[in-house]
């Protein structure tokens, strides 16, 4: 027959065991373990050791459920998934020159590049029920490619001028290094960079749409963007997110909320405003964010649509790129060397039989031979 003592002795062990499981950090535990070692329990009759036990279970138990509910409450939980990412390489991206609104198309290694991220994020298990793209044919057609690419070609395609590319005026069509050696790079940055410097109006422009473009037929200077400053043919990186943004909260949100799968194929400007007013990026941190050709920003948002911090997200986005972490950083070096200037090839120096010392020598052969 048990006495007394080995069932109190159980007990002892069944609660310490118990507040182990209850709150994992083992805090509510060790305060109660530190109240049992305590001369006084020894004191107190059977019963009311007993009972001393059970009340303490309970209001412990009590404690650590709401402390445990409470921080759960805090935790936000994934609602949506929306992936963003950028068209794949146009013949001017090849050329480097400055496109905007020019609809240029993609490149055979552009096509690639998007059939690539296609084929990448159905391995992710991705899938969707509509895209959105721009009017220009270099997203439009690597989004037909992304799609085709995961078995996807049939899902709807919403097409918006609110998406293309930010509006470069004047610089549209010119080489980039080139622009740097007339205006310098910190003033050819801002216009590419900046959130509100727009580069200069473009030549013969009368409003802020193409008036011999039958795809913006239709539209007048009422609907440009609310923040435009009325310069012709040109805007600011806030123009691109104004225009971007009111096709948020007018389609692409409410498809998101109704439980849409959505992806936006656009450009690289047009990518940086929208992620600009998701994350919420402070101007200086926005002139150095770079959004790399043809590869997929997974963003995981909440009930209200706002981000999720993902552990593998890239400062200052809370999304995540998915692939090859060597193929991102190629990528993104080689979007920030754009406008810089190839340094000049030197004449090689060899070693001769004659002259060993090339450099006292002076011997050079040029490169490639």
């Amino acid at each position: 027959m048990p006495t007394f003592d080995h069932v109190f002795v159980s007990l002892y062990v069944l609660v310490v065991v118990g507040f182990f499981l209850v709150d994992f950090r083992g805090q509510f535990a060790s305060a109660f373990v530190a109240k049992l070692s305590q001369s006084r329990l020894g004191s107190l009759p059977a019963k009311e050791g007993q009972a001393y036990v059970l009340s303490k279970l309970r209001t412990k138990t009590c404690r650590a459920a709401t402390s445990m509910k409470d921080e759960m409450q805090e935790i936000p939980i994934p609602r949506h998934t929306i992936v963003f990412i950028r068209h794949g390489e146009s013949v001017w991206n090849q050329d480097n020159i400055f496109t905007g609104w020019q609809d240029i198309d993609v490149t055979e290694a552009g096509v690639q590049e998007a059939r690539a991220a296609g084929e990448l994020m159905q391995r992710q298990g991705l899938e969707f029920d509509v895209v959105y793209t721009s009017m220009l044919k270099r997203a439009i057609k690597s989004a037909h490619h992304v799609t085709d690419a995961m078995g996807l070609g049939w899902i709807d395609m919403h097409k918006d001028w609110k998406l293309n590319e930010q509006m470069y005026g004047r610089l549209e069509g010119l080489n980039k290094v080139d622009c740097v050696q007339e205006h310098g790079l910190e003033q050819v940055q801002k216009w590419r960079r900046s959130y509100t410097d727009p580069p200069p109006a473009r030549p013969g422009a009368r409003g802020y749409f193409p008036e011999d473009d039958p795809k913006y037929a239709g539209l007048t200077n009422f609907d440009a963007p609310d923040s435009w400053c009325g310069t012709p043919g040109t805007e600011s990186l806030k123009d691109t997110q104004a225009r971007a943004w009111r096709l948020w909260r007018e389609e692409i949100a409410p498809a998101v909320k109704a439980g849409k799968r959505v992806l936006v194929c656009a450009h690289g400007n047009t990518l940086r405003a929208f992620l600009r007013r998701l994350d919420d990026i402070p101007n200086d941190l926005l002139m150095q964010l770079d959004i790399p050709r043809a590869t997929p920003l997974v963003y995981t948002l909440d009930e209200h649509l706002n981000p999720i911090q993902s552990t593998s997200s890239m400062y200052p986005l809370s999304g995540r790129f998915i692939g090859s972490m060597e193929e991102l950083e190629a990528k993104v070096s080689k979007e920030r060397t754009q406008c810089i200037p190839p340094p000049e090839k030197k004449p090689q120096r060899v070693k001769t039989a004659a002259f060993p010392d090339a450099e006292t020598a002076g011997s050079y052969m040029c490169p490639g031979f």
